[in-house]
């Protein structure tokens, strides 16, 4: 078991990926580190590393979504033109706001002057 691995990340990170190793603590950096194997150069590397009292779930949800066994392109398009969407509009309605602001300022001028 890793060091502070007060969630149980390790054994639910084996479950998703089988290359997971295990979850090493760098005393020096204060970060874990997520050992995989890869079969074809046999060796071990660092697939990611997280800061201090950041091993939960979120480590989880955030490999599930990078596993490429499970990952779908479809699902990731969508959810980034949806965001694209929300952007632009918050754009148009800022603009829109800006020339309401310019024709309404020197209406006001004039009628308190």
């Amino acid at each position: 078991m890793a060091d502070y691995d007060y969630y149980n990340i390790e054994p639910q990170l084996q479950e998703l990926d089988p290359n997971i190793l295990r979850i090493d603590f760098d005393y020096r950096t204060e970060k874990h580190r997520i050992m995989c194997w890869d079969p074809y150069l046999k060796e071990e590397y660092i697939a990611m590393t997280v800061p201090w009292k950041e091993l939960d779930s979120r480590v989880v949800t955030h490999m599930r979504r990078i596993n490429p066994t499970k990952f779908n392109a479809f699902d990731e398009l969508e959810q980034n033109m949806i965001l694209r969407e929300i952007e632009q509009e918050k754009k148009i309605e800022e603009m829109a706001r800006s020339m309401a602001d310019m024709l309404y300022k020197p209406l006001l001028k004039d009628a308190y002057c």
